[in-house]
């Protein structure tokens, strides 16, 4: 409940930052994202608090062994949550790149994938800890069920079709470039992550030969 909570917070201070640049509450787009952006990972919590509290409970404390790379990206990755609704805010208030209002359903169809796909990787993954790190401690093994059958981090692309549909959902061209940088953030821990992987868990590798693409079939 106490991890539920601080998320909460935290969306409502992207909430408040985004109402705040933009100069306005009349904003319908802007209390669209919001119910979106906090829909989904209220539900995304509540679902593994219900079928797995441990996990929650997990990624809510910081543990030892995390990999030197990772609190860099994860402090260039929350400096940017709180830029995007700032650039999204002034962009609406001054007109500098509107979207059409259509890109509304898209961005919704995005937040909405990456809410099930996001879900089923939490799911299917009892080593899906907020850092990246070997979970030697809680006998780390690869996991291949779930959506890790198709791609080896289904919870980054998850990550990434949200982000690609936050922007649209607010109308906002402005807001693509922190989303963008966001996105590029992932990418690299992806890279990252599936390094450290393939060179310290025991059949990760045969398992990467199997499985060959890291987010995308077909792609990379």
């Amino acid at each position: 409940m106490r991890r539920i909570l601080v998320l909460v917070a935290g969306q409502l201070s992207v909430g408040a930052l985004l109402f705040l640049a933009a100069g306005t509450l009349r904003w319908g787009r802007g209390w669209v994202f919001l119910a979106a952006w906090m829909g989904q990972m209220l539900a995304m919590r509540l679902v593994v608090a219900w079928r797995a509290p441990g996990l929650l409970n997990v990624r809510g404390t910081r543990q030892a062994g995390t990999k030197a790379f990772d609190p860099k990206l994860l402090r260039t990755y929350y400096l940017l949550v709180y830029l995007f609704p700032v650039a999204a805010g002034l962009d609406h208030r001054y007109g500098w790149l509107p979207l059409p209002v259509p890109t509304v359903v898209v961005g919704l169809a995005c937040v909405l994938s990456a809410l099930v796909l996001g879900t089923w990787a939490m799911l299917s993954n009892p080593h899906f800890e907020a850092t990246v790190r070997i979970q030697r401690d809680r006998g780390h093994t690869v996991v291949q069920d779930g959506p890790y059958r198709f791609v080896r981090h289904p919870g980054y692309l998850a990550s990434i079709v949200q982000m690609s549909g936050l922007p649209l959902i607010l109308g906002s061209g402005a807001a693509v470039l922190p989303a963008a940088l966001m996105v590029a953030v992932f990418v690299t821990r992806t890279a990252l992550e599936d390094r450290v992987l393939r060179e310290e868990l025991e059949g990760y590798a045969d398992y990467a030969r199997r499985t060959r693409h890291r987010l995308l079939p077909a792609v990379w």
